[in-house]
């Protein structure tokens, strides 16, 4: 059977990776992610400025970080949907 969406099992490897962030002065977090510990300047909901790229000078809403590869998933708004798009940190500007 193929799904289209993630696994109940992928959807609770994200939840806790996410219940293991933890925010810290300077506005950098914390994720934990299979046994190491990362720092990253940026949070899950945050909002952001696509500063290169395609997407250049739009607004995104980061839905997922992987500070291993130094990455963001965000949604930006298009035509009124929002549309996922990987990032890396150097991509995207804090509001």
């Amino acid at each position: 059977v193929s799904q289209l969406g993630p696994t109940p099992e992928e959807v609770a490897a994200k939840q806790a990776a996410a219940a293991n962030a933890a925010p810290e002065e300077g506005g950098r977090t914390q994720v934990v992610e299979g046994g190491q510990v990362y720092e990253v300047a940026f949070e899950v909901g945050e909002s952001v400025i696509v500063t290169d790229g395609p997407f250049e000078s739009l607004p995104a809403t980061i839905s997922e970080i992987h500070p291993e590869t130094q990455k963001l998933q965000v949604l930006i708004s298009l035509f009124g949907r929002d549309t996922p798009a990987e990032l890396s940190f150097t991509q995207v500007a804090k509001i």
